[in-house]
This record gives structure tokens, C-alpha cells and sequence, in this order.
């Protein structure tokens, strides 16, 4: 360190760059010597060069030459890369988590949210990638976060408007459900526990994975003929309870009762009805025609004026789904005079 000129002052000062390699001891100035001249006071006496104590740069213990710094790293759950590291003062870094997300099973996952240095500047990349230049001795630490699966389901015509998805521990999942045209909205079900419900709008309390689901109904007529029903067929003209109580294609059976035999109510031919009886020889048979999803009864008496008569049911076809044509063969038949209808259940 060279001083310049001193003019009519008693204090001196320099300026001395730390150079590469330094450490804090070279901060003591071990002397002062002229270089050539003299340095006197008025009265004519040589100046006392000596440093009083712990008046040295290296006395100042706030004075430091940094020759290498260290950041320590630390993660809950590993992944860390390349981890704690002593370097240079001024090195850039670059740190990262390599196993982020972490599965639990199929429906809890830790993810890596954010690096948090503290004594260092530094810059967030991404959620799993700080890079900074290293300044100081600092802490690097990897914040985790617990993230819990919402599986969203319906049970009939309707949606929800909340997908399917991660959420994080703590956060709320409000979930709307939706139903379709002449549907309605019967209620949730599923993983409710802890759940605030009002209608068709839950909050979810995502403090575990949950499955959500939304139930919904047909909206139907006095009669019981489904809505969406009608409107497959086009009987929409009227109100629903207007419409079942038509007979569109004239085959003798109104709306409703088409929908109780799974038939078609603007087609003629598709009708629930017995066909033919015929007696052979001691051998009956029954053939008769209609829906395939409704289960079918053939009942039979022999007398229909007698009051102490009832009706037998002789066949069921409880399979389904059945043909739209069936037929029962009823052999040893000797009743001069026996009726039969049919009947149908859905």
C-alpha cells in the first residue's frame, strides 16, 4: 500500500485491493517506511511511524479476507444434489432434488415445493432448481409438500366441475355437481368425512385422498315414465305427465305402460301382447311379442266369471335380456276352456 502526499494533516490513508490467494493475517500492516524524505512536525521532530495497538486492519474482527465459503444443504426427503459444498468465495452454484415427485401408494405423493437459501442472494429455476453465487457461508433447505389424490365419479347423467387430481395436505377441493337434461342431482357419496356439503356443492377438506362421487336421477312423469324416456321417443309436445298419457303410435297402450314393457311407443308392432294360443293333441302353446327389459309373466285360469278363481302364473322369463318373441309349450292340457294373459314387472 503506497500513501501519497501528506499536506497539513496528521492522518495518512491508502487503499489496499485483496488480491487472490489473500488471507485475513495479510491485512497487518507490519510497517511504515519512507521512501526518501523526511516527515517532520512544525517544531522540526521526526514523526514517530510505529502503529499503536490494535489500531491494525487486523485487529478489526469485522475485517475478514474470505478465502472459501460453505453452503450446507439439507432435504426431509434426500434427493439432494450435489449437495453441501466448501468452494470459493464468488463460485456459482447450482443445487437440485433429483427424486421429486415421491409416490406413497397410489393416492399420497411428497413434491419438492421450493429451495429457501438464507445469508446468500439466489434464484429460484424451478421448484426443484436453485442456482446461486456464493457470497457468503449460507443454508440451503429443500421444503416438501404432502399432496393427497381427488378421483372424481358420477352414477347417472351428470358432471362435476372439479377434475381429477393432486391437491396439497390442507388445501380445500370444491367440487359443483351438474345434472343432465331431465336429470336431478340425488346426493354425494364416497370418502365425505370432514366434508362441508351444501346441495351440490361440497368442499372437500383435502387432509387425505378422496373419492367424490355424484349421484343423479331420471326426473319422471306421475306415472313413473322417465323423462329422458320420453324424450328418446320424441314425446316432448307436452309435459311429461301430458305425454305418458298418449297412445302415439295407436296400438292400444299408452305411454307409460310402453315404458313398463320396455317397448317402443311409436311403433305399432312393438307392443306387449299374446300372439296365439293353439291346443294340439293335448299340447298348448302361448306365443306372444314384446320389450326385452322387462320381465314377463304368463298367468292362467280356467274360469274368469267364477270369484273363487285365481290367476296362475304358468312361465316366467326371468333372464334377461329375453327375445322381443317367445313362446311356452304347456303339455297334458285337458281343461275344455282355459284363459291366459300376460303381464309384465321393471
Amino acid at each position: 500500500m503506497t500513501i501519497g502526499t501528506i499536506a497539513n494533516t496528521n492522518k495518512a490513508s491508502g487503499t489496499y485491493t485483496v488480491q487472490t490467494g489473500d488471507a485475513s493475517a495479510d491485512l497487518a500492516v507490519k510497517g511504515i517506511a519512507l521512501s526518501g524524505g523526511t516527515l517532520r512536525d512544525a517544531a522540526g521532530n521526526n514523526a514517530d511511524l510505529s502503529l499503536p495497538a490494535g489500531n491494525n486492519l487486523n485487529d478489526a474482527k469485522d475485517i475478514v479476507v474470505r478465502t472459501s465459503c460453505t453452503l450446507a444443504v439439507s432435504s426431509a426427503r434426500g434427493g439432494i444434489c450435489p449437495g453441501t459444498v466448501t468452494t470459493n468465495w464468488g463460485t456459482a452454484l447450482c443445487q437440485w432434488v433429483t427424486n421429486s415427485p415421491i409416490a406413497v401408494g397410489a393416492s399420497t405423493q411428497y413434491v419438492c415445493a421450493a429451495g429457501i437459501v438464507l445469508s446468500n442472494a439466489y434464484a429460484q429455476a424451478s421448484t426443484t432448481n436453485v442456482t446461486l453465487t456464493l457470497t457468503n457461508s449460507a443454508m440451503l433447505t429443500w421444503q416438501w409438500q404432502t399432496r393427497y389424490w381427488l378421483s372424481t365419479q358420477t352414477s347417472g347423467n351428470g358432471s362435476i366441475a372439479a377434475a381429477n387430481g393432486w391437491y396439497a395436505a390442507g388445501s380445500n377441493a370444491v367440487l359443483t355437481a351438474s345434472a343432465g337434461p331431465s336429470w336431478h342431482f340425488l346426493g354425494w357419496g364416497g370418502n365425505t368425512n370432514g366434508c362441508a356439503i351444501a346441495d351440490n356443492v361440497m368442499t372437500a377438506a383435502m387432509s387425505q385422498a378422496r373419492t367424490a362421487v355424484a349421484f343423479f336421477a331420471e326426473n319422471l312423469a306421475p306415472l313413473g315414465s322417465p323423462e329422458p324416456w320420453l324424450c328418446q321417443y320424441g314425446l316432448t309436445n307436452e309435459s311429461a305427465a301430458a305425454e305418458e298419457l298418449k297412445d302415439t303410435d295407436g296400438d292400444g297402450m299408452f305411454a307409460w305402460q310402453e315404458y313398463e314393457a320396455d317397448t317402443d311407443p311409436t311403433n305399432s308392432a312393438s307392443v306387449l301382447r299374446i300372439t296365439g294360443v293353439t291346443l294340439d293333441a293335448g299340447v298348448l302353446r302361448v306365443d306372444w311379442k314384446g320389450g326385452r327389459w322387462a320381465k314377463q309373466y304368463i298367468d292362467a285360469r280356467g274360469n274368469l266369471a267364477a270369484t273363487n278363481a285365481v290367476w296362475t302364473c304358468v312361465m316366467t322369463n326371468d333372464v334377461l335380456p329375453t327375445s322381443a318373441t317367445n313362446f311356452m309349450i304347456q303339455g297334458g292340457v285337458t281343461n275344455p276352456v282355459r284363459f291366459y294373459r300376460i303381464r309384465v314387472t321393471r
